[in-house]
């Protein structure tokens, strides 16, 4: 997460969102898709565009709603 440019505030909002859909999700385990759908979720919050191309590069599977 080194890569985008966040606010520690939002990082802890992205770490806590990520637990949040683990718990709500069946395997119940912070995954980096789970992850990075809370790091989307915090760009829209935060009216910052949410590249794409920058979440394919580091692999992640799955892609914004």
């Amino acid at each position: 997460m080194a890569r985008f440019n966040l606010t520690g505030g939002s990082i802890h909002n992205v770490a806590l969102n990520a637990a949040f859909l683990a718990a709500a999700s069946d395997a119940r385990q912070v995954t980096m898709a789970l992850i990075f759908e809370a790091l989307r979720a915090e760009f829209r919050k935060l009216d910052k565009p949410v590249n794409e191309a920058e979440f394919r590069l580091l692999g992640v599977v799955g892609s914004a709603p």
